[in-house]
């Protein structure tokens, strides 16, 4: 997937760019190997095309965990109430093209010793489009780690890890075999 920075709508601080998603990206070893992930230094934003969802944009802010309490990022992504181990925070907010509407967003929490999300809300008309795949994809290429499961876990929610998983096994376990 590639990411291309909307010249138009630029947001101060922006960042250059994010890691292509690959399928051969290993996010199963990185899951049985429990690394540590990667940890957020600086405040960093930017608002990005993606041409597998022309029909979307997404803002996407890192937020690192020492991001003081009076920042103006606060105002729109405040991590305080995430865990007190955090290696900083990634906020994805998915807007509608062409009427700016708000579809959806996804925050994550890097974490001792991993990566969760505890908010996923991507909105009705938008479910099933491959929204929260793609930014749980973003987020484990990010962090260098494989997002784990919360704890906190709706109807949805668990259709969307039951497909996850099933990826993450091989292709014989799958099949039964």
């Amino acid at each position: 997937m590639n990411l291309n920075r909307n010249s138009e709508k630029t947001i101060e601080n922006t960042v250059g760019c994010y890691p292509k998603y690959s399928e051969e990206s290993g996010l199963q070893q990185n899951f049985e190997n429990k690394a540590r992930p990667k940890m957020i230094t600086e405040y960093e934003t930017g608002l990005f095309e993606i041409d597998d969802f022309p029909d979307y944009l997404f803002e996407i802010a890192h937020v690192p965990a020492n991001l003081p309490w009076n920042h103006p990022a606060r105002l729109k992504f405040d991590d305080r109430n995430h865990a007190p181990n955090t290696r900083g925070s990634l906020f994805i907010h998915i807007y509608e093209r062409q009427t700016s509407k708000f579809a959806g967003y996804v925050v994550f929490q890097a974490n001792e010793p991993d990566l969760k999300s505890d908010c996923v809300v991507i909105y009705e008309p938008h479910r099933r489009k491959g929204l929260a795949t793609f930014c749980y994809d973003l987020a484990e290429e990010y962090f260098e780690i494989t997002v784990s499961p919360s704890e906190l876990i709706t109807d949805d929610g668990e259709l969307f890890w039951a497909d996850r998983r099933s990826k993450w096994q091989p292709t014989a376990q799958r099949e039964g075999l």
